[in-house]
């Protein structure tokens, strides 16, 4: 049972529907959308190589859509995934490679973007990942923590991804920047006394439990769980670096192919 003082998310499961539309270069469109939560839609693309089999596949939500579309070198930019800055004449982005634990065959990143026209500059998190099994791509992780969401829990919430599944070059995923903390750093920082901790630990057990999620693989791990203090004293928890049963993601990538 999960403890009343912690919060994963409404847990009602949403439906989703996936409508496809083909582009003159040959590839594929997908728009993922919720109907009673259309601000969570995503769009899918799909690139083809020379012999019309589908070799890039990208995620990205109407707020990364936009940015791109104003900015088209980011894309470059990102894939490169290396510290420095990129001027463009609607934003300025910079990459700052940081040092968190728990991240096995990544390099993570924080980027940060200024927004020329708005003023506003918003923080994202990208990670770069080197280890390209089908299932652990940085899109095959976008889809499983969408997954997730649709499923009614708290997401750190992705906003990009895009992965080479023809090549092993590493594959990027990019999500909005929290200054939350992982369920084990928040102890160790005395931000969560043993009980709360104890609680979370018994909310992630019972987790495992859960049918819904039997082909989702990673979601309870203490390292990919963000907590967030509510003022009352209530625990609220986001999942991340989450990636799926390897037959379970083949079905859900046919879904767009």
């Amino acid at each position: 049972m999960i403890p009343k003082c912690v919060n994963i998310g409404s847990r009602i499961p949403r439906l989703r529907i996936i409508r496809k539309l083909s582009t003159t270069d040959g590839g594929k469109v997908a728009i993922t959308v919720d109907p009673k939560n259309p601000k969570d839609k995503f769009y899918t693309k799909i690139e083809n190589n020379q012999f019309n089999l589908a070799s890039r596949i990208t995620h990205l939500t109407p707020e990364a859509r936009a940015i791109i579309k104003e900015n088209p070198e980011i894309v470059e930019f990102l894939e490169k995934a290396t510290p420095g800055k990129l001027e463009t004449k609607n934003g300025i982005f910079e990459l700052r490679k940081i040092y968190p634990k728990g991240f096995r065959n990544s390099e993570i990143y924080k980027l940060l973007f200024i927004n020329k026209n708005t003023k506003k500059t918003k923080k994202y998190f990208l990670k770069k990942n080197t280890d390209n099994h089908s299932s652990t791509t940085a899109e095959a992780e976008f889809l499983a923590v969408k997954e997730f969401e649709r499923l009614g829990f708290n997401i750190i919430k992705p906003q990009f991804a895009t992965t080479n599944i023809k090549s092993n070059e590493p594959s990027i995923i990019v999500y909005d920047f929290t200054n939350y903390k992982t369920v084990n750093s928040a102890l160790k920082s005395g931000k969560l006394t043993k009980k709360e901790y104890a609680k979370l630990e018994a909310t992630l057990n019972h987790l495992q439990n859960n049918l819904q999620l039997k082909h989702l693989r990673d979601y309870a791990h203490s390292e990919n769980v963000f907590v967030k203090k509510s003022p009352s004293g209530g625990l609220n928890l986001y999942f991340t670096d989450i990636y799926w049963e390897i037959e379970a993601y083949r079905e859900k990538r046919e879904e767009y192919l």
